[in-house]
């Protein structure tokens, strides 16, 4: 389990911030609407994003040419009082391309129209991860991946002239519909491998103590069932039964 830090991009994390102000490199946060108290701001390592208010990073994602080195987009969050499936949370599409969360689904979108998607409960903590791969070179070339809490759920092929390219920056939004309590994003000019996103998963605890609780070998053995599920049996069938 380590840091990995190859083709990082963007690195946001609520855990230990208590101010109105957040950066990274040259890229900055903006807040609107929040009140700065016990329902609204930095609460338990979390930003709780209320109705009315948003969080908005001058950072876009999709922009550029995913497929041309991979992309890897991480977000870990929670819905809270949601009252809307289908109230939008964040919206990374530009002309119908790109990727978008609901209240309690997340769906990525090709050029061609090649949607992979992966529905999420309300009021649960989820990591989500993104991967794009690359066109060529790499052995999942041309596949899409979707990944909940260190675990692959959804992948889809598409074309090799298709695309994902979106100028939209990241804004995360809280409304009537839905609110939102954001703990992380990180984005990797990169395609991460099903062990680099279980990775993340279990080093990106809040504490050292949850990384080493029980439930983060049941994770690993979810994450080899997942495999299973996805890519068949043959193939997940040559990982290690053991995390450590």
């Amino acid at each position: 389990i380590e840091e990995i830090t190859t083709g990082l991009k963007l690195d946001f994390t609520a855990v230990g911030m208590n101010d109105d102000s957040w950066s990274y490199g040259d890229y900055k946060g903006k807040f609107e609407g929040f009140n700065w108290n016990a329902t609204s701001g930095w609460v338990n390592n979390r930003l709780r994003i209320n109705a009315g208010a948003s969080f908005a990073i001058d950072y876009a994602p999709l922009a550029g040419t995913p497929t041309d080195k991979g992309r890897t987009l991480e977000f870990e969050f929670r819905t809270t009082n949601v009252n809307d499936d289908n109230a939008v949370i964040c919206d990374l599409r530009e002309n119908g391309v790109g990727l978008l969360i609901t209240a309690t689904k997340i769906s990525l979108t090709s050029e061609a129209g090649v949607v992979v998607e992966n529905e999420f409960k309300a009021n649960e903590d989820v990591r989500l991860s993104i991967v794009i791969n690359k066109t060529s070179g790499s052995t999942r070339k041309g596949l899409s991946l979707i990944y909940a809490n260190g675990c692959v759920s959804r992948c889809e092929n598409w074309g090799a002239g298709d695309s994902y390219e979106s100028n939209a920056q990241i804004t995360f939004s809280g409304s009537l519909g839905a609110e939102v309590e954001l703990k992380a994003i990180r984005i990797y000019e990169a395609a991460l491998s099903d062990d680099q996103i279980l990775n993340n998963y279990i080093l990106y605890r809040d504490t050292v103590a949850e990384m080493l609780e029980s439930d983060v070998q049941a994770a690993y053995e979810r994450y080899l069932d997942a495999r299973v599920e996805v890519y068949g049996e043959e193939k997940a069938a040559k990982r290690p039964q053991t995390l450590m």
